[in-house]
């Protein structure tokens, strides 16, 4: 079963949020028609691309994590006629996915109001930086501005004493869509019970506060900011990182001070469990420096292997701190499905990411690599009724781009 099979969404967005969003739509089953401009969505080919030879060269991995499953139709929409295919495409729709800002799509006259007079059943989902309303509506954002620095996160990352990081490229794009594709099943829901056309919307912003809810909701109410703090101000020990023999960093995160004898029996510092200064975590938290500096020699006589199979056998709770090429190479993520593979006709396969969530007894996962820009232009308008006349007329006015 695909749970979205019989489904169609046309996607006319860019970049990585919305995108991702469809890309989860396809895994489901639905029929994803990526609209784009002459020359194709310009994050093609714009992030970095795998290190390897001959054919699989030729893949834009990073985007077929968030096109792969769709078709592409490559549309002019400054073009009357592109317009008028695009809203001829709507029509055929249960979705209209987008990331275009509100003047840009009543520039083109793609409001919700005017598709939805097309197809009154259509659910318009909308996803953008700062959302639909408000002052910074109309502002342009990527996630690394308006989820991660002005949702917060950066700034409670940043130790008092170094500079800001750099976050990844994509997890707030990512999470944003998976926001979205929430949204849209609800709309899809509220139009089977009320047969009513509905608008969903979601931003970058919104995501990024709602991912950082822990730690404002106490903000909320008091006014005052989280300390930020370093590995010799934190507040427990048993919350922290730590740098083993082999360069590699594992934490831990224990809540509350029950492990504390347990962790100084296994890193061989007894004496701590008994010492005044550490003997309590209020003793532990004022002499944090001197706990940071035992603990850190301690983890530094062993590698990260070494300590992660004495404190799986101690009962201790903690985390390597992977690199990128230890997470694809994670048994427990193959276990879980994370990494399905994909049948590229001239590529073969290859390994992708995987949807975070599973449904038993559903076909979820990715049923084919991304389009070629306007791969599926002529099929998906035959699709549609056109001749090869309507094609031609179609070609010759630049809706399928420079004619």
């Amino acid at each position: 079963m695909k749970p979205l099979a019989g489904v169609r969404v046309v996607e006319l967005a860019n970049w990585i949020a919305a995108p991702a969003a469809g890309a989860v739509l396809a895994d489901l089953g639905a029929d994803v028609i990526k609209v784009e401009p002459p020359g194709g969505d310009p994050v093609r080919g714009f992030l970095r691309p795998a290190q390897v030879s001959g054919p699989a060269a030729e893949v834009d991995y990073p985007f077929t994590v968030s096109n792969r499953g769709k078709r592409s139709v490559e549309l002019a929409i400054n073009v009357e006629a592109g317009r008028a295919a695009l809203l001829e495409l709507v029509s055929s729709a249960d979705v209209f996915l987008t990331n275009m800002l509100a003047y840009r799509l009543s520039r083109y006259g793609l409001e919700a109001s005017n598709l939805q007079a097309v197809n009154p059943r259509l659910v318009v989902a909308q996803v953008s930086g700062y959302g639909s309303r408000g002052p910074d509506a109309h502002r342009p954002g990527y996630d690394i501005t308006a989820f991660f620095a002005r949702g917060g996160m950066i700034h409670t990352m940043t130790p008092p004493d170094g500079d800001a990081p750099k976050p990844p490229t994509g997890p707030g794009d990512h999470a944003t869509g998976m926001a979205l594709v929430a949204a849209i099943l609800l709309g899809l829901r509220a139009v089977d019970k009320t047969g009513q056309g509905q608008v969903v919307d979601t931003s970058l912003l919104s995501m990024g506060i709602w991912t950082m809810g822990t730690m404002l909701a106490a903000t909320l109410v008091d006014g005052r900011d989280s300390g930020r703090r370093s590995r010799s101000t934190e507040i427990t020990a048993l919350n922290n990182r730590y740098r083993t023999a082999d360069d590699r960093w594992l934490y831990l995160t224990m809540p509350g001070g029950e492990k504390w004898p347990k962790l100084c029996e296994v890193l061989g510092v007894e004496d701590m469990v008994t010492d005044e200064r550490f003997r309590d975590a209020r003793a532990r938290y004022r002499n944090m420096g001197l706990v940071v500096e035992r603990l850190d020699k301690a983890f530094a006589s062993k590698t990260r292997a070494e300590w992660g199979r004495i404190l799986d056998d101690a009962g201790l709770v903690w985390g390597p701190v992977y690199s990128l090429t230890e997470v694809v190479a994670d048994p427990q993520a193959d276990a879980l499905g994370l990494f399905p593979e994909i049948e590229h006709p001239t590529a073969g396969r290859f390994r992708t990411v995987g949807i975070p969530f599973e449904m038993e007894g559903a076909d979820i996962g990715p049923s084919g690599p991304a389009p070629s820009v306007g791969e599926h232009s002529e099929e998906v308008f035959r699709e549609l009724g056109w001749d090869e006349t309507r094609l031609e007329e179609a070609r010759l006015s630049g809706a399928f781009g420079r004619p």
